[in-house]
Order: C-alpha cells, then structure tokens, then sequence
C-alpha cells in the first residue's frame, strides 16, 4: 500500500494531529470528506508503516486523523548511528536535534550507505560533499485532506506546516514551528505558533491570533468580527477592516 485513501460521506469538520508531517487542508469542493496519506519519499517503508498505523476514523460528523510520531531513523556509514525517539544525538562531535545539526565540527566523515533525515542538514561555511552514498528523507506522510466547503477545521503540528485553501467554517489550528497559513475563515478562529508564521487571508468570524517570534498577517474584511492579534517579538501586518483587529506585540512591529 502506497498511498491510503479514505472517503466520509456527511462529514463536516475534520481534527489532525500530527508532529513533523504537512498538512493540507482543501475546502473549496461539495463532497465528502477524503482523507489520502501518502509518504513524501516513494518507496519509504518508515512511512508506509506509519500510514497503515495512522487512526483515521469519523466520529459524529468529525473525521479524525492522528498520524503516529515518527520514533527516529538511523544513519548507516562511517561508524556514525543516530538513534532517538525524535530528538536525535549522535557522537564524533555531532550534535543533532530533530534532526536539524545544532553544533559540531566535522573534518571529513564517509558513508557507505544512505543518510535518511527528517530535518535539515547544515554543512556550514563553505559547504560540503556527499561521496559514496546518499541522502534522503526518512519516515515523511503528507496529509491530504479534501472537506466541503464552510467544513470547521482543527489541525495541530509541531514543526509540520498547515496549509488550507477555500472557505472553513470555525478553525482552531496549533504548531510550534511550521508555518501556518490559511485562505477564508468564515467561523471564529484560535490560531497559535510559537515560532512559525501564520498568515489568514480573510477572518471574517472573529477569534484569535497568537505566535511568539512568528509573524502574524491578518486580514478582516468589512462585515468581519473583531480579532485579537498578540506576538512576543513578531512582526504584525493587518489589512482589511484594520479597526476589527486589536494588535499588540512586545517587541515586533505592527502595521
């Protein structure tokens, strides 16, 4: 099984949690629920496993989707292994969280087999060189989720980002880092960042937008309800009905 694909016929609000996965959310159509998991690397059995352990499941008129944690990967070559249930440590210097190198120097290192990551890989000044072997993602789903239109919509993530076209209904969307971005919101809405920006092209039901050091664009059109929007140290651009949207931040710039 390459791709799973589940329909929900009735549905009307989807729920989504994952921890470093995408998560697309499609509201402009009429039809059921369709909920399609699929790995972002071909082939990748770490992420075939957990799409077959995925729960997708409707509960009332809520289709709920929790994607399993990815439990780590390994790094095969060069006498280097990385082990971890998502925070990764790994010796010769090298240390490495969620899969993103945080410190270390490393002169020369080669791998005879494949290097799988779930994050980023910084060689630092001056670059670097893979020689005998390969790199590639590790244990990635994207999930896929086609709604009708107005279909209230809660997605939560940690560094996954959440990406929504069309028109929800009520939105209570969480991440850490991942960006957030979302089209029309016709319904109230909570959406929350600590790091990751979070943009709403049109919040017309009123709610709250909070981040940290994200950036937070926000816009109200005329017949909206009033927003609050609060960062820490993020920049805040408003548009629209600037009146309905009450900004402050502590540190970052409001406009």
């Amino acid at each position: 099984m390459s791709t799973r694909t589940e329909t929900f016929p009735g549905a009307s609000a989807v729920d989504v949690t994952t921890t470093a996965d995408p998560i697309s959310v499609d509201t402009t159509g009429s039809g059921p629920v369709v909920v399609t998991l699929v790995p972002e690397t071909p082939g990748d059995t770490t992420a075939l496993d957990r799409i077959q352990r995925a729960e997708v499941r409707a509960s009332g008129g809520t289709v709920i989707v929790d994607v399993p944690a990815n439990t780590g990967g390994s790094v095969s070559g060069g006498g280097v292994v990385v082990t971890g249930n998502g925070n990764i440590i790994s010796g010769n210097g090298i240390v490495a969280i969620q899969g993103n190198v945080v410190s270390g120097n490393v002169v020369s290192q080669t791998f005879s087999g494949s290097f799988r990551s779930g994050g980023d890989m910084n060689f630092g000044r001056g670059g670097g060189t893979f020689i005998g072997g390969s790199a590639g993602g590790g244990g990635g789903v994207r999930v896929m989720i086609s709604a009708p239109s107005g279909a209230n919509v809660s997605a939560r993530t940690t560094s996954g980002s959440i990406t929504h076209r069309g028109a929800a209904g009520t939105a209570r969307v969480e991440s850490v880092s991942g960006a957030i971005r979302m089209d029309t919101i016709t319904g109230r809405a909570a959406l929350e960042s600590t790091s990751g920006k979070v943009s709403v092209g049109s919040l017309a039901g009123g709610g709250d937008v909070e981040t940290v050091s994200g950036a937070a664009m926000v816009h109200v059109p005329a017949d909206g309800s009033p927003v609050a929007v609060e960062t820490v140290s993020g920049s805040i651009t408003r548009s629209g009905a600037t009146h309905l949207i009450a900004a402050s931040s502590v540190s970052g710039r409001i406009r």
